[in-house]
């Protein structure tokens, strides 16, 4: 405001010496912590930096550490907030590992933050689908152009409870894939073979292909019919996905997508990809 022909430099001295003093009192009377955690040693060292600068260091305890390592700071109490802006991607060969990320999130949050309230900001709903939570509310809001939405959730003070607050994911697929792994495992190991499919399009829901090839698995997606509403058909993708990496143990860098569509005009004699990545 120096610059304001307005400005009154005692008057502005007197209202900045007020708000340290309640600043440092606040600092001293407040009984709230927070803990931030990220995988990523360089953000964590920023945030202390602007901790630092606004003056409320002493509050916050910062860890480096991925989301399967995050443990509950107050396990004996008291119930707090985690809030967090898990990524999202827009590369379809990222999908498995966010999906995979996602639903260790919802895991850890189930197993060891019971009680706790949980609040998430994301692009995609459909990866908050993989939480396996029910979202007591939410909130659209938008990040600069990217349409997004904020889900609050109560976490279950107990595993018992949490599982009658779950959301079971493709409940449907994942028992028909169990189905057919009991079925060709043992006949693909008795024949020395390790490439074969294990669901192809059984049900019409979930319309894929799943093959085996050795320790990889490839999901092959048959692009839906445009009456099919792409929001939904994502979510089932996402939902298949999910299901997949449960049932068959699957670490998410060992599973790989692929949408399959019809090819047409030029667009049939071009070559797909040049990676120099090849399955061995």
């Amino acid at each position: 405001f120096s610059a304001w022909n307005g400005h009154n430099a005692e008057l502005w001295r007197e209202v900045t010496t007020e708000a340290q003093v309640r600043a440092r009192r606040g600092l001293q009377e407040t009984a709230s912590r927070f803990f931030g955690s990220d995988i990523d040693r360089r953000v964590i060292e920023m945030a202390r930096g602007n901790a630092r600068r606004a003056g409320v260091a002493e509050l916050i305890t910062f860890n480096v550490g991925d989301v399967a390592r995050l443990t509950n700071p107050l396990p004996e109490g008291p119930h707090g907030t985690v809030i967090s802006n898990p990524p999202y991607g827009e590369r379809l060969e990222s999908e498995p590992a966010l999906i995979a990320l996602h639903n260790m999130l919802g895991r850890v949050m189930k197993s060891a933050f019971g009680g706790w309230q949980l609040s998430l900001f994301s692009a995609s709903p459909e990866l908050l689908s993989c939480l396996q939570l029910r979202a007591e509310r939410q909130f659209k809001a938008k990040n600069g152009p990217l349409e997004c939405v904020q889900k609050n959730y109560q976490l279950a003070a107990s595993l018992a409870g949490s599982a009658t607050g779950g959301v079971q994911v493709a409940e449907d697929f994942a028992n028909r894939l169990r189905k057919n792994l009991k079925k060709l495992d043992k006949w693909a190991k008795q024949q020395g073979i390790e490439c074969y499919r294990l669901y192809d399009a059984d049900l019409p829901e979930y319309n894929v292909a799943v093959d085996r090839y050795g320790s990889k698995v490839v999901v092959q997606e048959y692009a839906p019919p445009k009456t099919v509403d792409a929001q939904k058909a994502r979510q089932r993708l996402f939902d298949v996905i999910n299901a997949t990496l449960a049932v068959l143990e699957l670490p998410s860098n060992q599973l790989i997508l692929k949408t399959r569509e019809r090819q047409k005009g030029k667009n049939q004699y071009e070559r797909l990809a040049q990676k120099g990545e090849f399955l061995l």
